[in-house]
């Protein structure tokens, strides 16, 4: 069997370049000549804690852009040569920090020829978070839309609505979907930088969550009513803490995990972090559901909805123009050897150093 380069984590808290077996596709499978990945805060988790580790060498990148090499015999409307950003979860053989990938078709979206694959990289993973998480039947379960922006809006369009974390890849694309689908009473939570941007992306209000006084901010914006839907995209527990006067008992609230103790997203080593809702969150939230979000679910419960999120949707948002990509940081060949770059970007994670936007590091292999 032949062999590429890749990014793997190869013993408990250490990474380095290996060579990894190139998989021939079968059935729906893509296989993808990756040219960009994203570096997100789970790689992180995965290298120093073993978050969903099985077994090493366990490669990283969980969202990528490139070109399709080969396709397996069941896949429909991909061939080769055909530009695409994928999912690349969970398997190592699917993880994007490689020169090849071996994706299935539903995590493959086909991207228009002219679009920048380094934006497209920035895209996968936290879309489909943004995606499920708002539109799965298990979680929050929007009515999905049949187009962007919808033929009337939703019957619920004014409801109050906040995204904590909105500067968060998936809380820009969470702002995004909910503004495109209709929603007008959005509102989001951020360091002030970011602020303007995201009323750019929908955001109806945003509101500085260091803020002593934010609940009564958000109240004040409301008109003293209580959120209808809550999403949080950092899960840490002063935040909770923070928002949790917004919520009442007819709240929702989607809670994106792992949950953290400390009040980063990237927490230090003593901090507690679950991946299951601890008795605390439910102690906070006033009464209000709680879904705990997790992705990796998404495809093991077979959601038809989910199963349109990638191939099929968001070529479709792409193609018009409606959805925008994060804002990206490039590590490019020139900023010095992939494995050096892919160790700088993932020590900026480390340090919360990241914050409105996301690294993507260029693939180009020594």
């Amino acid at each position: 069997m032949s062999s590429h380069h890749a990014i793997a984590i190869v013993s408990p808290g250490v990474i380095d370049q290996i060579d990894f077996p190139t998989s021939t596709p079968i059935g729906n499978e893509v296989l993808i000549k990756v040219q960009y990945t994203a570096i997100v805060t789970v790689d992180t988790y995965q290298i120093d804690r073993a978050f969903y580790v099985q077994g090493y060498p366990h490669t990283l990148g969980f969202a990528s852009a490139g070109q399709v090499k080969a396709v397996g015999p069941e896949v429909k409307n991909l061939k080769a040569g055909d530009k695409v950003a994928a999912y690349n979860f969970p398997a190592p053989k699917t993880k994007g920090l490689q020169e090849y990938a071996l994706v299935p078709q539903p995590l493959v979206a086909k991207v228009p020829d002219d679009y920048n694959l380094a934006e497209a990289a920035s895209i996968p993973d936290n879309y489909t978070t943004a995606a499920f998480t708002l539109f799965g039947s298990s979680n929050l379960a929007l009515p999905l839309p049949t187009s962007f922006p919808p033929p009337s809006p939703p019957s619920d369009a004014s409801q109050p609505i906040l995204v904590h974390g909105g500067a968060a890849s998936s809380g820009q694309y969470i702002i995004q979907l909910l503004h495109l689908a209709g929603y007008t009473q959005i509102y989001a939570t951020a360091s002030p930088k970011n602020h303007a941007y995201l009323k750019e992306l929908g955001a109806t209000q945003v509101f500085d969550y260091h803020s002593p006084h934010l609940a009564d901010e958000i109240l004040k914006a409301t008109n003293g009513h209580k959120v209808s839907i809550a999403i949080d995209t950092i899960g840490a527990k002063p935040s909770i803490e923070a928002y949790s006067p917004v919520l009442g008992k007819e709240s929702r609230l989607a809670l994106l995990l792992p949950v953290k103790k400390g009040a980063a997203v990237r927490n230090e080593e003593q901090d507690d972090m679950s991946s299951v809702l601890p008795p605390w969150v439910y102690e906070l939230v006033g009464g209000a559901t709680v879904f705990p979000i997790a992705t990796f679910r998404m495809f093991e419960r077979q959601d038809p909805a989910t199963l349109d999120f990638m191939p099929k949707l968001l070529p479709q948002l792409l193609a018009s123009k409606a959805l925008r990509p994060n804002r990206i940081r490039l590590f490019k060949e020139s900023d010095g050897p992939i494995l050096e770059r892919v160790k700088t970007a993932l020590d900026l994670h480390r340090e919360n150093k990241v914050s409105g936007e996301k690294i993507v590091i260029e693939l180009k292999w020594n």
